[in-house]
């Protein structure tokens, strides 16, 4: 899809709300249970992955006229893979960390909007970095692996400052909900 003028995937805008989901959960449960809700996402991904590249074993049916499509989403590079999932694991625990540690500094809820976005764009920074080197070096340039880690982070950070009303909201429910008990 293109946006600005900038080639970028709707993976980037979806895999960011991420980081919303384990802010909501830090801000509401603590740091402990958001890592644990990273970790249950890392071992469902990893599964996942495995599974679908079992999947591509099969030999496919005569008349099964999606194998090819089949391959297509799922044939993906063992490096792909493994610089996805790496990523993933470290910038959303390194997430909840920041998080944990800004709340600490700022506890007030006037600072909701710094604990969400300092976290997510410093670990949305990491891991657009870590994600673009793991997965490009060697099969892009550096001039490219540059870019793509600048458009991705752009993206990421646009994303991020979009979703600082969800935390309020997800906030606010939170409140509504401890008042109704």
């Amino acid at each position: 899809m293109t946006c600005f003028g900038l080639s970028i995937t709707l993976g980037n805008v979806v895999y960011s709300t991420i980081f919303l989901a384990t802010d909501i959960l830090s801000e509401i449960y603590g740091g402990k249970e958001a890592r644990k809700a990273v970790r249950i996402g890392f071992f469902s991904m990893l599964v996942f992955t495995i599974l679908t590249q079992i999947d591509l074993l099969f030999v496919p049916n005569s008349q099964d006229f999606v194998d090819g499509a089949m391959h297509t989403i799922f044939e993906f590079m063992p490096r792909l893979c493994i610089a996805s999932l790496l990523t993933y694991f470290i910038s959303n625990t390194l997430d909840t960390y920041l998080y944990d540690w800004i709340r600490k500094r700022f506890p007030e809820d006037k600072f909701l909007w710094l604990r969400n976005n300092g976290s997510t764009m410093i670990s949305q920074l990491i891991d657009s970095v870590l994600f673009t080197m793991m997965a490009f070096v060697g099969v892009y340039s550096w001039e490219v692996i540059i870019n793509l880690s600048i458009v991705t982070y752009a993206i990421k950070f646009v994303v991020a400052f979009l979703d600082t009303p969800f935390l309020y909201i997800a906030k606010k429910i939170q409140a509504k909900m401890k008042e109704e008990k």
